[in-house]
């Protein structure tokens, strides 16, 4: 019995081994498996990793191509207020306003900064792209939170689902107020370019025109009494004729081909010959207060460019008082010591004149003003300003040794103070007028040389009256034949510079083969900077341009004669 019961719990505990070791082979077959599971985990969470870092590095990389790129992205509805389910913020550096102010139109609408008068064109476009399944690519305006106008170019198009529905619209907008702004500086250069061209050629016709008119008037003012009862009407020619010549001067140094000639002024003259242009130029409802030294304020510079720097400030004045005001003149002589003022020669002169334009204005904004005096630089709309006026009145001041200072308040108004160093008063009183003193005569024997006639026969009727002998030719290959055939001497030649067949410049380099000596007078209507400088250059002292007087003319040939 007791070897029966002990077999039998051998058997009982040998089936329970046998249990036991099913159960452990199947625990490690369960963690084999887990492990198996674990393994596969890490891998899953590698890859998720993996995923997840380059979805960072993507979403990274198209944030970044989006702040790079130099324009605002866009998704819009296609509806009247464009609103924006995404916009990128480079939209504030356009226009003004963070982007999150036209997701869904919180704040206000895109449509709503499109320039009014672009908005329908706008949309037509777009809406005419759409209809042909086209891009669209516009420019337009838009309206700065500043009120700036900024100009933008903008490229898009729709994204249609499969159906052919409309989803939504794609974009990009670009800023291109620079460009606009280079595009509008190249036409007013090129209008500029064209109006100085057309200043030179109606400066020699209207010149040719004015000096008979002048020559002939002061010519019969000599000739008839002081009594005589209509003779102030020739006077009154003869002034009408210089008014044109300085009209015509002030044409050619718009175009920048005046000859410069400087000349000690009084500042308060000039003030006094420029008032008159005031009240036609500026207006009714700007009131003019002009305060002039009490004794001559001397300046030296070019009377046509003191004339445009006088005349330029004002207008720019008149601009800044859209609703009237009042503008003041002031001449005064500072004789102390200004160290702030220094003159572009490099110059340091004790005293000064300075002119002062003030004017009841606007004002300037401070941030603008270091740039006001740019060339082109101008805050009016598009064709009303070149931005050239205070550039040209800046250059025009450096070019006399002068400074100018500008001080401004908003809402108050702007004097601009220019600085010209004062130079002692001139010899002479200035040249007494050609009626009331003597001519200076000769005998000499002057070949003139001039293609219009009315010219020609009042040169060659006065030069006569001073004695001269005179002979005459139309052009330089008539003068040729001319000098060919006399065979007595020839003292000086009198000729015009651009003529038909043969101009100055080639018939003196001809007649100076055979004379070397010969001396020349070059005349013309053109201004002396484009007369033919690649053939020969032409001293100011050989130069006399037209409308001339007849005391130019008498005494330039007078002092041409007499030099050795």
């Amino acid at each position: 019995m007791i070897m029966i019961a002990t077999i039998a719990n051998a058997k009982e505990e040998a089936m329970t081994s046998a249990a036991r070791l099913e159960e452990i082979e199947s625990l490690r077959h369960l963690i084999a498996e887990l492990r198996s599971k674990e393994e596969e985990h890490k891998l899953i969470e590698i890859a998720l990793e993996t995923a997840h870092n380059r979805l960072l590095a993507s979403e990274e990389m198209l944030r970044t191509l989006i702040t790079n790129i130099p324009g605002a992205i866009y998704r819009c509805a296609q509806d009247e207020d464009a609103t924006m389910e995404y916009l990128s913020d480079a939209i504030e550096g356009i226009v003004g306003y963070p982007a999150s102010d036209f997701l869904q139109n919180r704040v206000r609408s895109f449509a709503s900064v499109i320039h009014p008068q672009d908005r329908t064109l706008e949309a037509n476009l777009v809406r005419q792209a759409l209809a042909e399944r086209k891009p669209y690519i516009l420019e337009y305006r838009l309206v700065h939170a500043s009120g700036a106008i900024r100009w933008v170019y903008e490229k898009g198009q729709g994204i249609f689902a499969a159906d052919g529905t409309l989803q939504w619209l794609d974009g990009v907008i670009f800023d291109i107020t620079e460009r606009k702004n280079l595009e509008e500086q190249l036409r007013q250069a090129q209008k500029l370019e064209a109006v100085g061209r057309l200043a030179g050629g109606i400066a020699h016709d209207f010149n040719n025109l004015l000096t008979p008119i002048l020559g002939y008037a002061e010519m019969l003012l000599r000739a008839l009494p002081e009594q005589y009862p209509n003779r102030w009407m020739l006077a009154q020619i003869r002034e009408a004729s210089k008014r044109g010549a300085d009209l015509v001067r002030q044409l050619l140094a718009f175009g920048r081909h005046q000859l410069v000639v400087p000349q000690v002024l009084d500042l308060n003259e000039q003030l006094s010959s420029s008032e008159r242009l005031f009240n036609r130029i500026l207006g009714e409802d700007i009131e003019v207060q002009i305060r002039r030294e009490a004794k001559p304020a001397w300046v030296k510079l070019d009377p046509t460019n003191m004339h445009q720097i006088i005349m330029n400030l004002a207008v720019n004045a008149r601009d800044a008082m859209p609703h009237g005001g009042r503008l003041t003149l002031s001449v005064t002589i500072l004789t102390e010591d200004l160290p702030l003022v220094i003159s572009s020669r490099g110059e340091l002169p004790n005293w000064y004149v300075r002119l002062s334009v003030s004017d009841t204005g606007h004002g300037i904004d401070p941030e603008i003003l270091p740039r006001i005096f740019e060339p082109f630089f101008t805050t009016k709309e598009v064709g009303k300003g070149t931005g050239l006026g205070l550039s040209v009145v800046d250059g025009l001041i450096k070019q006399a040794g002068g400074h100018i200072t500008v001080q401004s308040e908003l809402n108050q108004g702007t004097t601009f103070s220019v600085y010209f160093p004062l130079v002692d008063a001139p010899s002479e009183a200035g040249p007494v007028s050609s009626v009331d003193h003597e001519w200076p005569h000769g005998t000499e024997t002057i070949l003139l040389v001039e293609d219009d006639p009315a010219v020609r026969q009042f040169s060659t009727l006065f030069l006569e009256r001073l004695g001269y002998t005179v002979l005459t030719a139309r052009d330089g290959q008539e003068a040729l034949s001319v000098v060919a055939h006399h065979h007595g001497p020839l003292n000086l030649v009198v000729t015009d510079v651009v003529m038909p067949k043969l101009s100055g410049p080639g018939l003196a380099h001809r007649l100076r083969i055979q004379n070397p000596g010969l001396k020349i007078l070059f005349a013309s209507g053109y201004p002396a900077t484009n007369l033919e400088p690649h053939a020969i250059p032409i001293e100011s002292r050989f130069f006399i341009a037209k409308p001339y007087t007849t005391e130019d003319l008498a005494l330039r040939i007078c002092q041409i004669l007499r030099e050795g």
